[in-house]
Order: C-alpha cells, then structure tokens, then sequence
C-alpha cells in the first residue's frame, strides 16, 4: 500500500506497479474479509475505493476525497484540512480531472481559505507569508514559506 501512496499518476502503468496494485486490492480484500465489521466499514469502503480508482481512466481521486470529506462536515463548524497543496487549490483551469479544492469552493465559496504552504532555500528567503502573486491567482489565499527541511511545527499568525 506504501507503494501506491508514494506513487504518482505519470507511473501507474509500468508492469511492477500495476503488481503492486493488484497485490494492495487482494491485501485489502483479504484484510477485509478477516477483520471487516460495522465499525471499520467506512476505513473499508475508502480502501477499496482507493485501490480502484488507478485503473479508472477518468482518474476520480479528488471527487472521491471530496465525497468522503462531505459526510464529515456540517455547516456548524469550522473544518482544516490537512492535504498536499495541489488537492486542496482552487485551480478551475487545471487541464486534468477537477481538484478537491475546486469542489470545495464551488460548494463553500467565501468560506473556503486555502493556505499552500511554499517550501525554500534560506538564501531566498524573503518572507514567511506571502501574498497571492501573479504564479497564483485564485489558486490560494494565503502562502506560508517555510525553509526547505525544516518543520512546519507550529505557525503564530
């Protein structure tokens, strides 16, 4: 399964990972039939979905997360999603499926506020947060820089 996670979608047609994934869908299935129930039904669904989707050609990652994510979120709270930059920014004219964060603000709209975080070298390191420039528009709404290998512990805004 950590094969699949740290694959991207320009190798998912090489013969060894196409094993992998046939080896992660019967380790599921597998896992599934030993340890399912009514409690871990959800984890379940999700991993099935997530072993299927790599032979889908329409590729349905983030309208999958976006449907797992809506079941989870009410209108009286507030929710921070934790995710890598590329799922969660509002980019309509991305030339690929539709982006979780394009789902998101079509549905929440001024309620929706994406923070990319930008790693950097120290040596150009202007500043810690960044406004939207011209390389982002409408892509996000804030950008935190932080200097490349170090953590992002803890942010005082």
């Amino acid at each position: 399964m950590n094969a699949i996670l740290d694959s991207n979608i320009m190798i998912i047609t090489s013969a060894k990972w196409l094993e992998r994934l046939e080896k992660a869908k019967k380790n599921v299935k597998s896992l599934k039939s030993t340890i399912g129930n009514d409690k871990n039904k959800l984890l379940f669904h999700e991993l099935e979905q997530f072993t299927s989707l790599w032979d889908d050609p329409t590729f349905p990652r983030d309208s999958m997360m976006y449907e797992n994510l809506n079941g989870h979120i009410d209108n009286k709270s507030g929710v921070l999603i934790w995710a890598a930059s590329f799922h969660l920014e509002n980019d309509p004219q991305f030339k690929g499926p539709k982006k979780l964060g394009v789902f998101l603000k079509e549905k929440y709209a001024e309620k929706y506020f994406v923070i990319g975080v930008n790693d950097q070298t120290k040596e150009n390191r202007n500043t810690i947060i960044s406004p939207v420039n011209e390389k982002t528009p409408n892509k996000y709404d804030l950008i935190i820089n932080i200097d490349k290998g170090d953590k992002c512990e803890q942010l005082a805004l």
